[in-house]
């Protein structure tokens, strides 16, 4: 399977605008892809981008990367368009191909994140994107607005490949039997310690020191924050010690099932006693993290209605509000991102969606 970008290979221009044509263009609109794809080839800017997806000199999909898909969000770009992956071939994950070329050209342009518009439900969110809001096309109707980060460059990656060795480290000094292999194990815990250490300089999300505490076959952690809706809004609450805001919640205690644990750090943390009704989401913060930690976290998002108020225990948290989507408050990015946030706001519109698995 090939990616074969237009402006790359431009002996492959006309069998890209025949395809694209058959695919998404009306009688009226051929010609907007011809002129498109054709003026991409001699352009001095990173966009437009034109994709085929070949197998054995058969063109099986398609994508584009523009800077803006007739939509109202004309902050927002770039776009990735036109994505299609011919019906014999689909179930393969072959549109992930695409969506990741196209992200990496976008990062390569020097872009932080792309996004794309869509009626779909539950598929883009397979491949790292995050529904943000809604916009408007000229002929009338709306979609949904996704975003994906285009690439790590704030030390994300080199964080990842520091855990996964730490928690390889970590299931090994478990089970090894051998002193040898043991002692291997210890060396290397120690240094990707040290690396960790440099990279984290200081950082209180990244104490490497907990590392010895930890024994036993390495997961990830569990954390959940309480969903709750009012009048369109949501609740955040005002953490002390950073003045930031976040989902009222926490990690998982040994001996607490999600509900126990959800119902209990809304009522300390916001005040209010509320019955949790349903799982959202489960967030997976590799995916979404913009704040570097220590841990893997899988981060549960469950709606709770409110029964009653109490007083919070003001032990952590300093204030509670609610938020529209539109004007969320600076948030405690390690505990939960902008993008989950608003990615549980689509159940104000359709209380009946599925829960967002990553």
């Amino acid at each position: 399977m090939t990616i074969i970008s237009i402006r790359e290979n431009p002996g492959y221009l006309d069998r890209a605008v025949n395809y694209f044509q058959r695919i998404w263009a009306s009688e009226r609109s051929r010609p907007v892809y011809e002129d498109a794809i054709r003026h991409a080839l001699c352009s001095d800017n990173p966009l437009p981008q034109w994709y085929l997806l070949e197998e054995n000199d058969r063109i099986v999909g398609c994508a584009g990367l523009i800077t803006n898909d007739f939509i109202s969000r004309q902050d927002l770009f770039p776009w990735i368009c036109a994505l299609y992956i011919d019906p014999d071939f689909r179930g393969r994950r072959l549109g992930s191909l695409l969506l990741d070329r196209a992200a990496a050209d976008a990062g390569a342009a020097g872009f932080s994140n792309v996004y794309l518009c869509t009626d779909h439900s539950g598929y883009y969110e397979k491949f790292g994107f995050s529904w943000i809001a809604s916009g408007y096309h000229p002929w009338g109707d709306s979609s949904k607005i996704y975003s994906r980060p285009c690439s790590d460059n704030d030390g994300k990656d080199c964080l990842h490949f520091i855990r996964r060795t730490l928690a390889a480290t970590q299931t090994g000094l478990a089970y090894g039997q051998n002193e040898f292999d043991l002692q291997r194990y210890r060396e290397l815990q120690k240094l990707s310690i040290g690396f960790l250490n440099e990279l984290s300089r200081g950082s209180r999300n990244m104490n490497a020191s907990v590392i010895f505490n930890e024994t036993g076959y390495a997961t990830p952690k569990i954390a959940v924050r309480g969903v709750i809706f009012r009048d369109g809004k949501i609740c955040c609450v005002k953490e002390k010690d950073t003045g930031r805001w976040s989902l009222p919640g926490a990690w998982a205690d040994v001996d607490a099932s999600p509900r126990e644990m959800v119902e209990r750090e809304v009522r300390e943390e916001s005040g209010f006693i509320v019955k949790a009704q349903r799982c959202l989401g489960i967030f997976d913060s590799n995916r979404h993290r913009t704040e570097n930690t220590l841990y893997h976290v899988y981060r549960l998002y469950i709606l709770c209605d409110i029964q009653s108020e109490a007083y919070p225990d003001m032990l952590e948290t300093v204030e509670t509000d609610f938020f529209a989507r539109d004007l969320l408050p600076p948030l405690s990015e390690g505990k939960n991102s902008r993008e989950e946030i608003l990615a549980v706001f689509r159940f104000l519109d359709d209380p009946n969606a599925d829960c967002i698995l990553e």
